[in-house]
């Protein structure tokens, strides 16, 4: 017999809810996970979750005006590597970060899960969440500068930019919550 009772059950006890828009000190790491196309940082906060997923390169690629294939194919790859490198020097130094080599970016994401899954318990994180472009759910940017590391008693210098206030700070008009909007400066949870 399939029912629904106990899923319901899990997702109605507050398990496994999102980590809300806002600037959130000392969130974990919870792991990294590499699937067939994407790689996967996953985050706990007080029993919130939430995950990045960076999907690998495909053969179908944006060409900005006046760039050719082979600068837009490596602009697409930097795009997706940066953030992968602002964890690993996050965890693992700067040297880690500039010598770690592969040759494909599935073997590289491979290689930098496996390390920072091993160093996930040395330090946790500053993150910023914007809302999705509908208004509804928290997400994050499209930029690596949603991540920074934690430092006890120290406030979180990652801000909403003035773009982010204007374009991704407000829920939906569907929604009737009364929020607070971000500000530049702003920490915590707007949820």
């Amino acid at each position: 017999m399939i029912t629904a009772k106990d899923i319901f059950d899990q997702i109605n006890t507050g398990t496994g809810t999102k980590i809300g828009v806002g600037v959130h000190a000392n969130v974990k790491l919870s792991g990294v996970d590499v699937g067939d196309k994407y790689i996967d940082f996953n985050f706990v906060k007080d029993d919130l979750v939430h995950n990045k997923r960076i999907w690998f390169p495909s053969d179908k690629i944006f060409q900005n005006d006046g760039e050719s294939e082979a600068e837009a194919r490596k602009r697409d790859l930097n795009d997706r590597l940066v953030h992968i490198a602002k964890f690993l020097h996050i965890f693992k130094g700067e040297e880690v970060t500039k010598t770690l080599q592969a040759p494909t970016f599935a073997e590289y994401a491979e290689r930098a899960a496996e390390m920072l899954n091993e160093a996930k318990n040395t330090a946790t994180l500053n993150l910023k969440l914007i809302y999705d472009k509908e208004g509804r759910y928290s997400t994050f940017g499209r930029f690596a500068n949603y991540v920074e590391k934690y430092e006890e008693g120290k406030e979180p210098r990652i801000k909403f930019s003035d773009w982010e206030i204007e374009n991704r700070s407000k829920k939906s008009a569907s929604i009737d919550d009364d929020i607070d909007e971000p500000s530049a400066n702003s920490v915590g949870n707007l949820v």
